[in-house]
């Protein structure tokens, strides 16, 4: 019997919305799914918020965490 083991990926992003588009977009296709993923986005003034909102409320097997962050204050700053 094969065991589980828990995957969680945790994405930081900044200004990246092409790149973060077509991330989520190959995400859903790979086997096995992650149980969870975990995007950081530091304060990006473009659409990416808008993107993780909507991928959010998008219907899959995936546990989301989405932290738009009110300051821009870099990847490394932990804010989870």
């Amino acid at each position: 019997m094969k065991k589980h083991i828990q995957v969680t990926l945790i994405i930081p992003t900044y200004y990246q919305l092409m790149k973060l588009f077509r991330f989520l977009k190959s995400l859903i296709q790979l086997t096995p799914l992650p149980d969870e993923v975990i995007i950081i986005d530091d304060r990006s003034t473009d659409q990416t918020p808008e993107l993780l909102k909507r991928w959010k409320d998008f219907n899959n097997r995936i546990c989301k965490k989405i932290v738009l962050k009110d300051q821009n204050k870099g990847s490394a700053h932990p804010e989870i």
